[in-house]
């Protein structure tokens, strides 16, 4: 799968940080069949080393005792490298919150100590590997993490004269690693216990480490100074994934919901919106430049930054308002404002509507703000009354709402507050899933349950049916 990388490692040495984990094993074993003619693997765990070593029984393997908290034996394991994957971090959230120093010293320090000693060391390229939470942070872990990506940002504008190449990886929550929740879940289930779960609607993007072995390798080819590299991932709810779990093993114990824990998330965020603005879309991945302005204040402050401006504002939002104005008169209009890689529950939705299209006797229309290649995904092309406009800016969305009659909610969030005022003092209807949230603001139409594509189309059906305008 990955021999097209052979030219790239062929005779090279290469550190890998954190070498003794679920990362750094897979990658590994790759590595050992491209060519290399060193693999040091750095981290502070002999007993981990000593396993990896018996496992691989390879001379190109050298194994190196250290820690990135300690700037001499992140630079002594630098010399003569070639190129350097840094995995080392520490990564459970719980732990990250009572212990917030420690995680400043791995992940903040720890990775200060290898930028600069790559940098003395002359490295050639140094892949980070980040977290979706450093998207928004609120945790310690994320917050790190985040500032782990600033650290490598800030190398990449600073250290100009350096000829050393840093970029980054973000993903979610990688299939079967240790920080992923399904060993716990397989071993509950052996051992025939109750599963528990934080919280069932809680989402993460779900990944293999194939995937992630796939996406560093990516990033390492494609990447320019300071660019995240970021996979299209699919997210999944808890509740989802454990009922995946039970038909897989034929297992049919209670589930035990304990709540959440420690700095958890509901939703976690691939890309934040101010990344959009410049996120570029590479097909299977995202790639998210630096902004490489300096700090000439008169600049920074006053006259911005006119190429993302420019993208916003010279788009002529006008033939779309048109044409929903056109819909509205003829279709009822229900408005779905999410994008595919934030939200849950969006193959339910899709269902429910293909039902909507067989069976009912109203006429109306869906709008997305997406791309309408992305339908695909859900094996939607070319549905009649289905219209995607793409990613819309706010005052767009406030013009759009003027047609709207419904607006759809898979998931409802705090973060959606503004959206859902908006609705309110434009006579909409909320049709949502069964989070109290909405409450706060307005009353919904309905409130469905997201994992039910049927619930969802009978509640949508009673809309139609109710609605005077045909």
């Amino acid at each position: 799968m990955y021999k097209e990388n052979f030219n790239l490692f062929s005779d090279k040495r290469i550190l890998i940080t954190g070498g003794t984990g679920s990362f750094g094993k897979t990658i590994c074993k790759h590595f050992l069949e491209l060519g290399i003619n060193e693999l040091r693997i750095f981290s502070r765990d002999e007993k981990k080393q000593d396993e990896m070593r018996q496992d691989f029984l390879d001379d190109r393997l050298s194994f190196y005792i250290g820690d990135i908290r300690d700037y001499d034996s992140i630079y002594e394991a630098c010399n003569n490298v070639d190129y350097i994957f840094h995995a080392a971090a520490l990564k459970q959230v719980p732990s990250c919150e009572f212990y917030p120093i420690e995680a400043v010293k791995t992940n903040i320090i720890g990775t200060e100590n290898l930028l600069k000693s790559a940098i003395r060391n002359g490295i050639q390229k140094v892949v980070l590997l980040s977290t979706d939470k450093a998207v928004y942070p609120i945790n310690s872990m994320g917050l790190t993490k985040a500032m782990m990506e600033k650290l490598m940002l800030s190398k990449s504008l600073i250290a100009q004269e350096s000829h050393t190449i840093f970029c980054a990886t973000r993903y979610g929550n990688v299939i079967g690693s240790r920080g992923s929740v399904i060993p716990l879940f397989i071993n509950q289930i052996k051992r025939n216990k109750e599963i528990t779960i934080t919280n069932p609607n809680m989402t993460r993007f779900m990944m293999t480490l194939e995937d992630a072995v796939e996406l560093v390798f990516y990033a390492f080819k494609e990447a320019s100074k300071g660019d995240i590299f970021i996979q299209k991932a699919p997210a999944c709810s808890i509740l989802n994934l454990v009922d995946a779990l039970k038909d897989l093993f034929s297992y049919n114990q209670p589930i035990n919901i304990i709540g959440t824990r420690h700095g958890e998330k509901l939703y976690e965020s691939l890309v934040s919106k101010e990344e959009k603005a410049r996120a570029l879309d590479m097909g299977k991945y995202f790639r998210i430049p630096p902004d490489n302005r300096d700090l000439n204040y008169n600049k920074y402050f006053i006259e911005g930054n006119m190429e993302i401006i420019n993208r916003i504002l010279n788009k002529d939002f006008t033939p779309i308002i048109s044409n929903i104005k056109k819909l509205s008169n003829e279709n009822l209009i229900f408005f779905y404002p999410a994008s595919l890689y934030e939200h849950k529950n969006h193959r339910n939705l899709f269902e429910a509507i293909k039902l909507l299209e067989r069976n009912s006797i109203k006429k109306f229309k869906l709008i997305l703000t997406i791309k309408e290649s992305d339908l695909e995904i859900f094996s939607i092309k070319n549905r009649s009354n289905i219209l995607c406009i793409g990613e819309v800016e706010y005052l767009d969305l406030l013009k759009i709402y003027k047609f709207v009659d419904f607006l759809l909610f898979p998931s409802i969030s705090e973060s959606l507050g503004l959206p859902l005022l908006e609705a309110k003092q434009n006579n909409i209807k909320i049709i949502a899933s069964n989070l109290e949230y909405v409450f706060d603001i307005c009353n919904p139409a309905f409130v469905f349950n997201p994992y039910d594509s049927k619930e969802i189309y009978e509640k949508l059906n009673i809309v139609l049916k109710g609605s005077k305008k045909s």
